[in-house]
């Protein structure tokens, strides 16, 4: 089976997403053009970095992760996404 590259994070909103592309815009203005900047739509903040892990334990990630997020209230959705 192929490994996959996962990690738990949470979605900004749209606003927060905007507002760093902005911000990322001005930086790029003001000398840091040598940087390689992230597209802000693919911007997240990552609470956990899982690494390589196989498809089999997708199931027991994602009921885990619901499971916390119920219990505090919150809603969740695991995604994943092999890295390139």
């Amino acid at each position: 089976q192929n490994m996959l590259r996962l990690f738990i994070a949470v979605e900004l909103s749209q606003e927060v997403h905007e507002q760093l592309g902005r911000l990322i815009g001005e930086l790029k203005k003001h000398g840091c053009k040598s940087t390689r900047w992230v597209n802000p739509e693919n911007l997240h903040l990552t609470l956990k970095f899982l690494g390589d892990t196989s498809p089999a334990t997708l199931p027991v990630l994602k009921q885990t992760i619901q499971a916390a997020c119920r219990s505090e209230e919150h809603t969740s959705e695991l995604q994943s996404r092999q890295s390139i």
